[in-house]
């Protein structure tokens, strides 16, 4: 998680001041609008604040509750919530390989839990992997670099003098995903290193 960089306080809408909010709701009407409204509220605090994951079972930003109101979001809804942002394309799994854990009322289910393992968290998309990967096309493009210019990823998110400002402190596996993007559009060249891993990027 990065540092905030904004100076201002975060301010939350009215709704996470009303109790109700943080228990599922029987309604599945209501309940829709309340994952809409936690999908809103998630992706504006972390815009605000610059966090760029969220962990699946420890909620180290507090998010989840209000220590005022005494109210907690339970573990299994927080996940629900979680996979409601996967859906929508707002986030993607850490680890996307993971399996999904199966509801117990599932005739089908899998009864041995050691098949089953919960994923590590998400990656909060505040704004698409299209945007992004636009934002760092249109920065090559403005700083100058020529063809075959070769960028490291301590350059492009962290170098104070050679960074990209909107993408400041990004997460590491959220960019290579922004790389692919750029990649695709054949904008740039993956550089791995010898276990595959991205350590930067080769303008075309």
């Amino acid at each position: 998680m990065a540092e905030a960089i904004n100076p201002e306080e975060y301010q939350f809408p009215s709704i996470y001041n009303f109790p109700p909010f943080f228990t599922r709701q029987i309604n599945q009407q209501v309940w829709n609008s309340q994952l809409g409204s936690w999908a809103d509220l998630i992706t504006s605090y972390c815009r605000h604040h610059r966090i760029w994951r969220l962990d699946a079972t420890n909620d180290y930003t507090g998010l989840f509750e209000n220590k005022l109101l005494k109210r907690k979001v339970r573990p299994d809804t927080i996940r629900d919530i979680l996979d409601h942002l996967v859906a929508s394309g707002q986030a993607m799994w850490t680890d996307p390989e993971t399996i999904k854990s199966t509801s117990a009322k599932d005739s089908t289910a899998i009864s041995s839990s050691r098949y089953l393992r919960q994923p590590a968290g998400i990656l909060v998309l505040w704004q698409s992997l299209d945007d992004w990967a636009a934002i760092l096309s249109q920065w090559l493009a403005d700083t100058g670099h020529p063809k075959g210019s070769v960028l490291t990823l301590y350059e492009l998110l962290e170098d104070e003098e050679s960074r990209v400002p909107a993408l400041i402190g990004m997460d590491r596996q959220l960019f290579g995903a922004v790389a692919t993007k750029l990649v695709a559009k054949g904008s740039a060249v993956a550089m791995r290193d010898g276990n595959g891993g991205l350590v930067g990027l080769k303008t075309c």
